[in-house]
């Protein structure tokens, strides 16, 4: 029920003359009009809130057997039925893997996981899977496993990579230190007679 009709019932409730209860009603609208599009749509949306906690109120039905009726959905609830998980409903990993691939020691493991719990991304039991899953691959690819965990958790890195070699992350195998391969930059030189 609309706050215009609740207060044209209390003017009638009240005696008032057909007269006054028209020029009542004209203000009321006339008031109700000027109120911003904001205001119009909050109004809208707790009369929807109110009417769909009604119905859900008319729906419990009284049994002795019952204790108590289930408590009304919060307007969060209704708007949203599937929340963003929380901190308690994420399984935590367990401390100790059952299979590490080979060349990965309990320590090596023990001090990745440790690392991502102090940068706060801490491995969940799927998260756990995976990592184990990636880590046999790369193993597979050659890479040992054990440097591969000793390197990101130095770096703090959330996932495991293959390893960086020595050269600052170059991975050119022609590298010749100050010599070039390159025939422009050895006549660019003779030219300019150095």
């Amino acid at each position: 029920m609309s706050v215009l009709a609740v207060a044209v019932k209390h003017l009638v409730a009240l005696g008032m003359s057909g007269e006054a209860l028209t020029a009542a009603i004209a203000e009321m609208q006339a008031a109700e009009d000027t109120r911003s599009v904001g205001a119009k749509r909050q109004q809208r949306y707790r009369d929807r809130l109110n009417a769909k906690r009604n119905e859900v109120s008319q729906n419990v039905t009284r049994d002795d057997s019952v204790t108590a009726p289930a408590p009304s959905p919060s307007p969060n609830e209704i708007l949203n039925p599937n929340p963003t998980p929380t901190r308690e409903s994420i399984t935590p990993a367990r401390e100790g893997p059952p299979n590490l691939p080979v060349g990965a020691s309990a320590e090596q493991w023990a001090g990745f996981v440790e690392m991502r719990r102090r940068i706060r991304k801490p491995l969940t039991a799927r998260a756990q899977q995976l990592a184990l899953r990636k880590l046999s691959m790369l193993a597979e690819n050659g890479q040992p496993p054990g440097a591969v965990l000793d390197q990101s958790t130095l770096n703090g890195w959330q996932d495991l990579f293959p390893l960086k070699d020595a050269r600052n992350g170059h991975r050119n195998s022609n590298h010749q230190g100050n010599r070039s391969n390159d025939g422009f930059l050895e006549a660019l030189r003779e030219v300019g007679g150095r």
